[in-house]
């Protein structure tokens, strides 16, 4: 299995993303005939999704106290290895042919303390997450575009330099880790830290409804992204926002070939709920989800569909799960 991990700042959007993703995942495996893909998630993680998902069913965004009780959420998402479709049904079913790659998805509530923290003392209470993050062949960014701003003052501004900084020292570490384990597992009498380690970012753009449209604007993008379909449009995109608002996250993704580490090429995908439009509404009130005619949420559906998608790429381009230490890198 290959381990991915998600980071995100408080109140990036997090909770709302793994909500949608679920109801993706539950929507999209329905949708798909034979084995194409399968999703498991512990009991846990199933309890505490399965309640986001009535709320959002029942058009209203996740409580707080919910988002208060997650702590750890771990899915696993399958995908039919190519010759083992080509099987008989029985030895499929037998399992002895392991016909499902299996990435495992874990999402902890970092919300960036616990990353701050480590930027700032090099140590941090919950140590497991810190070393899970850095354990990741696969790490999702949650950048909040109800953030972007056009002007280069104020606390939206502060509060992503911080973002862009605390990231760019995640990656650092990344990278650090994965290239110190590199030299620990290099055969004996062989070169060590000549082998390149790929790192896969995933970059979801959440709140993408909220984005000013002065930002988008200034940059000389269109109101909408391009379709999942157009990759190279996708990825001019989601550089353009990359390098505007978190310039050393994304400089720090081609440094890290330095050590040895490579970060493919970013995938970006871009998140969305539709909510409700209500004459007279309270400013400070919570907006209620839309909903179609089936009770199904209003939301970004395809995004979600091609980042399962990409998953499947992932599933037989990236390494298994290896047996790392304990201890966190020292920097």
């Amino acid at each position: 299995m290959c381990p991915a991990a998600i980071y995100g700042y408080s109140s990036s959007g997090k909770t709302v993303f793994l909500g949608l993703l679920y109801a993706a995942q539950t929507r999209y495996t329905n949708e798909l005939r034979g084995e194409s893909y399968r999703f498991y998630g512990d009991p846990s993680t199933i309890r505490q999704m399965g309640s986001m998902y009535n709320a959002m069913r029942n058009g209203r965004f996740p409580p707080a106290n919910l988002k208060e009780e997650m702590s750890e959420i771990r899915f696993k998402f399958g995908f039919p290895r190519g010759l083992s479709q080509m099987l008989p049904e029985n030895i499929r079913k037998a399992n002895w042919v392991k016909p499902f790659s299996i990435i495992d998805f874990a999402a902890y509530d970092v919300a960036g303390e616990d990353v701050e923290e480590f930027v700032e003392t090099g140590v941090t209470e919950n140590r497991r997450v810190i070393q899970e993050l850095l354990k990741a062949h696969i790490i999702v960014f949650i950048v909040d575009c109800s953030r972007f701003t056009t002007t280069t003052t104020g606390s939206l501004f502060d509060r992503m330099l911080d973002y862009d900084k605390n990231g760019a020292v995640l990656l650092s570490s990344l990278a650090k880790h994965k290239a110190d384990m590199a030299k620990k597992t290099a055969p004996t009498g062989g070169k060590k830290g000549t082998s390149q380690t790929t790192i896969y970012p995933v970059i979801v753009l959440s709140k993408f409804d909220q984005i000013p449209s002065d930002v988008l604007t200034q940059l000389g993008l269109p109101p909408s992204p391009p379709a999942p379909s157009d990759h190279s449009g996708r990825e001019r995109f989601g550089q353009a926002l990359m390098t505007r608002f978190l310039p050393q996250m994304f400089a720090l993704l081609k440094g890290g070939r330095l050590m040895g580490v490579n970060f493919d090429k970013s995938q970006f995908f871009f998140s969305w709920v539709q909510v409700a439009q209500v004459a007279g509404m309270d400013t400070s009130s919570k907006p209620a989800i839309e909903r179609d005619l089936k009770g199904d949420v209003k939301f970004a559906y395809e995004e979600y569909r091609a980042f399962i998608d990409y998953f499947r790429e992932l599933a037989d381009r990236a390494p298994d799960d290896v047996e790392e230490g304990n201890q966190v890198p020292s920097r």
